[in-house]
């Protein structure tokens, strides 16, 4: 290839790239799950599906153990067409890379190096960081080009090294979306089965959704989970079942009895079980949160406020927080455009936005009592004085202030009130 040649390419490359950075503002990139249908697998695709991951964890702890041995640089390693591994009597193997995609291998090596920039980065900011360990399994393999995963009509998809088609269900989320854009893909496996993460790009448009003009506010707590300033409450705790605390003593009493560094089949079962039971937990407690979400969001504008929910289990409430789903509400409302977050240390459930007192209110006081004739439910009134707030720009976002600060913001709101009155 000449000079000229080359500089051609390389102008129509940066090109293709500000086109894509000049699209990808009209587009919002979401991830759509969908999980492979098991019992329409022949054992042929069982058995590549399984020794992906296996044969991903070997190259994992591979890359692991050059880079533990002394002389040993991260940028000599090279990928090997054969790897050792160990039995279950610690006794090496050497093995032939067979199913697993070249990309795969590149994908898990790239993000292993990636944990180790990020430790160092740590480490020389003064943090005490360890090392990278060895893995007993791996649960997700990256697909980097969507070239190598081939829609196959409505609910059938090509995996790269697997014979033949493979049937999922969720393809219909996407599949008939107008200008998608295909970015990456995740192959994972979960206790309850394989399922295949798909990043798309969507016109923004199509993402929009419809809202009812209103403005509310939110107040988290333990007794009702959600609080809006309309008055509404919302409910919801999931604790762990009859089942999985009996799996959990079941796989304890095995424990005791495993050798250092050896598992028995049936502690392995058993452990299966226990993590297929969690999953379960998991999925319960992200569709709540999802419902509760959606329903919130239907609202043109949703406030509220940056709370400390680690706190909140440091100070005795880690068992309402951990059977809650407050967390996963939280961090689904903060990916929105209009959700707002106010400061964790604005006062809104002991502030009276009438007169401007502050008063002290322990938690079990469930009523706001102020002298100046307000007297309605704590949550209700902490979630209308984060709308007021947010109406008057007091501790929108973020902010650092100091208290003094947010007092001279409040006493300026409630005068400029009273001179409007």
């Amino acid at each position: 290839m000449t000079n000229e040649q080359l500089q051609q390419r390389n102008e129509a490359i940066k090109q293709s790239m500000k086109d894509t950075a000049l699209k990808r503002q009209t587009q919002v990139a979401i991830v759509f799950s969908c999980k492979i249908q098991e019992n329409k697998l022949s054992a042929c695709q069982k058995e590549q599906l399984k020794m992906m991951f296996v044969e991903g964890k070997w190259l994992y702890n591979d890359f692991i153990d050059f880079i533990s041995k002394e002389g040993n640089e991260i940028k000599d390693y090279q990928i090997p067409k054969t790897v050792k591994h160990y039995n279950k009597d610690k006794n090496p193997i050497y093995t032939e890379f067979a199913y697993l995609h070249s990309q795969m291998k590149q994908s898990l090596i790239d993000k292993a190096k990636s944990s180790i920039k990020t430790l160092h980065t740590l480490k020389t900011k003064g943090y005490h960081v360890g090392k990278l360990q060895f893995k007993s399994e791996i649960n997700s393999l990256h697909i980097k080009q969507m070239l190598n995963l081939k829609f196959k009509g409505g609910n059938k998809i090509k995996l790269p090294n697997i014979k033949g088609t493979i049937k999922v269900s969720g393809l219909d989320q996407f599949i008939n979306i107008k200008d998608i854009d295909y970015a990456c893909a995740d192959l994972i496996n979960k206790p309850t089965g394989y399922y295949i993460h798909i990043c798309c790009y969507i016109p923004k448009e199509s993402n929009n959704r419809q809202h009812n003009g209103k403005t509310i506010g939110i107040d988290f707590g333990c007794q009702h989970t959600i609080t809006t300033s309309e008055g509404k409450t919302y409910t919801c705790v999931i604790e762990e079942s009859d089942k999985l605390k009996r799996l959990s003593r079941k796989l304890a009493k095995k424990r005791k009895y495993q050798q250092k560094g050896k598992m028995s089949n049936n502690y392995m079962r058993m452990r299966h079980k226990l993590n297929k039971e969690y999953q379960h937990l998991t999925n319960k407690k992200n569709d709540a949160a999802n419902k509760v979400a959606h329903k919130l969001l239907e609202n043109e504008t949703v406030v509220m406020q940056d709370e400390n929910l680690q706190g909140w289990k440091a100070n005795g409430h880690g068992k309402k927080v951990q059977h809650s789903i407050l967390g996963r509400i939280k961090s689904i409302l903060m990916r929105h455009d209009n959700v707002v977050v106010l400061n964790q240390y604005a006062p809104t459930t002991k502030l009276c936005t009438h007169c401007g007192k502050e008063h002290t209110l322990p938690l079990s006081e469930r009523t706001f009592t102020c002298e100046c004739g307000i007297v309605e439910d704590r949550d209700i009134h902490a979630a209308k004085t984060m709308v007021w707030m947010y109406n008057n720009k007091i501790c929108v976002g973020r902010t650092k202030l100091k208290h003094a600060e947010i007092e001279n913001q409040i006493v300026s709101a409630i005068h400029d009130t009273i001179c409007e009155a």
